[in-house]
């Protein structure tokens, strides 16, 4: 990790060295001219430089314990009513439904798993044999 910093520390570096002030400056420039005729990807680089990105905004939804398709189910409806009340936005909605999706596969695997081991305990099967 630290040695990935150093790399990365020293290409900005060159790029800094090897760039000058007015080649900066035209550059935003011509970004600037680009976003406002409306060059979407410009106008994402230039914000992004001056405001900065977000890091993803931390929201607060009571959720239904997802332990099967049923609860999550029900979980999924919960944010789409925060979503659609406004709550959250459609982004950090989409973001829950994912994490409420692998918690539900989590769930439904270690039943499948639970159960086929009662299987093979009651047949005398067991992984080992």
């Amino acid at each position: 990790m630290a040695e990935r910093k150093s790399i990365m520390r020293d290409m900005k570096l060159a790029i800094l060295n090897a760039v000058d002030s007015d080649t900066v400056a035209d550059v935003v420039r011509r970004l600037a001219e680009d976003a406002g005729h409306g060059d979407a990807r410009s106008a994402d680089i230039l914000l992004s430089y001056m405001v900065g990105r977000s890091k993803g905004e931390t929201v607060r939804v009571e959720l239904p314990r997802v332990v099967d398709e049923a609860s999550a189910v029900a979980a999924h409806q919960e944010v789409l009513r925060a979503v659609s009340c406004g709550e959250i936005s459609a982004e950090a909605g989409e973001r829950l439904i994912l994490i409420i999706d692998k918690t539900a596969q989590a769930a439904v695997y270690h039943e499948l798993r639970r159960r086929l081991d009662r299987f093979q305990e009651a047949n005398g099967h067991g992984i080992d044999q």
